[in-house]
């Protein structure tokens, strides 16, 4: 049973049931933003495979039952996808993890030591290990920086307890002023429109005066998100004329989101990772600015450049060599043909 309250659940087959016997003033439902889509449907979908694979284990199943589920999973994508990269991130039969890798230069083996001598944190990051007691895994002791990390969330719940006590604002007035203050951190022509959910800007995302607008936002995370829709709604209108490229560039976008992603919770290198992942992504939206005007330069117009970088990946592929001249005439003649 559905209990009131924000959600942020994508809606599935379940929850379109139980859906449908509520009225539409106490329910708000949106569209997946398509920007944020791959990484929303990725933590439903990781949620559906845990289940499945807890599943392997209740029905007598055992770790090497669970690697097959999983690389079922992986070749299905790869099938659907019909991309040979997926391939190799299937799981191997070992069923094994990578704990740590040296530098060829690291000290310690120079002393005799290897990467199994490195010391790794008493507290195991498995779920499944915290507070069990067992031999080698969490004790059941606080130690003087869990009680000061203890102390803080207890001065943070109570003084949210008493934010929301009595008359004082309840979640949704405050979330509301959450997003008055970004949207008062972000605007400027243009650029407040990213965060409206399937609009489509209609400026020169291009032009050196917008990409001044974005370098002037001061929040480093805002500046990474507005880079990251920039880039993803351009790629996507790419894809339109030149599917070949703008699957590359989208391929590369979605590197640097990840790393993105994985980096930032280091905080001790926070302020780093920030300047580090927002230069990568300028430097992509001007890649990709240079590439949709390459075709001025060989002599094709756009569609004809598309149909080169199709000609450009199946030589690439099967490994044969096509000259550039040759790749480029053919290309004029498939365009005509295709009239």
């Amino acid at each position: 049973m559905l209990h009131h309250g924000l959600y942020e659940q994508v809606i599935n087959n379940a929850l379109t049931g139980e859906l449908a016997e509520i009225p539409e003033a106490r329910k708000s439902v949106a569209p997946i933003d398509k920007a944020e889509a791959s990484k929303v449907l990725a933590q439903y979908l990781a949620d559906v495979v845990q289940k499945g694979l807890d599943n392997v284990l209740d029905n007598g199943g055992d770790i090497s039952a669970q690697i097959g589920l999983t690389n079922q999973i992986v070749d299905l994508i790869q099938n659907t996808t019909q991309e040979a990269d997926f391939a190799a991130l299937g799981v191997d039969r070992r069923a094994e993890q990578l704990l740590a890798l040296l530098r060829e230069t690291d000290p310690r083996l120079a002393t005799g030591k290897t990467a199994a001598d490195i010391e790794h944190p008493e507290t195991s990051i498995a779920q499944s290990s915290l507070f069990t007691g067992a031999v080698h895994e969490p004790q059941m002791f606080i130690s003087d920086k869990e009680k000061d990390y203890l102390h803080f969330y207890c001065a943070v719940r109570s003084i949210l307890f008493k934010l929301t006590k009595g008359d004082a604002p309840d979640i949704s007035q405050m979330n509301a002023r959450v997003r008055e203050l970004l949207e008062g951190a972000i605007q400027s022509d243009g650029i407040e429109e990213l965060f409206e959910t399937g609009k489509h800007i209609s400026v020169d995302i291009f032009s050196d005066e917008y990409l001044d607008k974005i370098n002037a936002i001061p929040l480093p995370n805002t500046k990474i998100k507005v880079l990251q829709r920039l880039l993803s709604q351009a790629i996507d209108e790419y894809k339109k004329v030149n599917r070949i490229m703008g699957m590359e560039f989208s391929d590369r976008l979605k590197q640097v989101v990840d790393e993105y992603n994985n980096r930032r919770r280091d905080e001790a290198f926070a302020n780093e990772v920030f300047d580090d992942v927002a230069e990568q992504l300028a430097k992509l939206l001007e890649e990709l600015k240079k590439e949709k005007d390459s075709f001025k330069g060989m002599g094709i117009d756009y569609e004809e450049k598309a149909f080169y970088d199709i000609l450009k990946a199946v030589a690439k592929k099967y490994e044969f060599e096509y000259s550039d001249e040759k790749m480029i005439e053919l290309s004029k003649r498939i365009k005509n043909y295709c009239r």
